[in-house]
């Protein structure tokens, strides 16, 4: 198993022109087809001023085919939202391939770089022509074997997309280490631990990378 890091661009990008237009950060978490032409994603969105969730709602409700099905707002400027685009290139691209996306972030060049997990060589140049021919411009950025080594535990990547989300990780933190295991249900210490292993298994990944 391989996992790459590969930059596309395509027409129906709805990412890259929310983030180019609106001058936003938008990040995939999780995206998934819904076996017509459409799909559904995830995405956590960053707009560095003190947007409101009606405001994210607004911005889909503008673009051609998209709906947010649900949204959550993090604080002032930072939004999870759940939204469904009637046309996804990328998503179907993906039906009947060995190929699973798993997360995505938006670039200042109407492009997404994407994080994808493909069982071998072939699959990956299968699934990088059937994108280019749906006109989709691909840049392959990177490939390595998968390893366990740097991969986190469901607990670890719980705990850190909490504390990232509640802004323990922000300048200065909006929230306490204290806080934070009441509310994730463990003892400061036994957090701290969590936390600090998953935070030297990302760091090291991306030293490595």
């Amino acid at each position: 198993m391989m996992i790459t890091r590969i930059k596309i661009s395509s027409k129906d990008n709805i990412i890259s022109k929310l983030s180019s237009e609106k001058g936003v950060k938008i990040g995939v978490l999780r995206c998934k087809s819904n076996g017509t032409a459409g799909g559904t994603s995830i995405l956590r969105i960053e707009s560095g001023i003190e947007t409101t969730s009606e405001d994210v709602v607004g911005w889909f409700d503008d673009l051609p085919g998209c709906s947010v099905v649900s949204i959550a707002s993090v604080s002032p400027g930072k939004h999870i939202a759940m939204v469904r685009n009637a046309k996804c290139t990328l998503c179907n691209a993906f039906i009947g391939s060995d190929c699973f996306l798993e997360s995505g972030s938006s670039t200042n060049n109407d492009s997404v770089i994407w994080r994808i997990f493909t069982p071998n060589n072939t699959s990956l140049k299968g699934m990088i022509e059937r994108l280019r021919n749906e006109d989709c411009k691909v840049e392959l950025l990177s490939v390595k074997k998968a390893s366990s080594t740097y991969e986190l535990t469901r607990i670890q990547d719980e705990a850190i997309r909490l504390a990232l989300s509640t802004g323990y990780y922000d300048i200065p933190k909006r929230i306490t280490l204290e806080e934070l295991a009441v509310r994730s249900g463990v003892s400061k210490a036994t957090l701290n631990l969590i936390l600090r292993r998953g935070q030297k298994k990302i760091l090291s990944e991306r030293l490595e990378n």
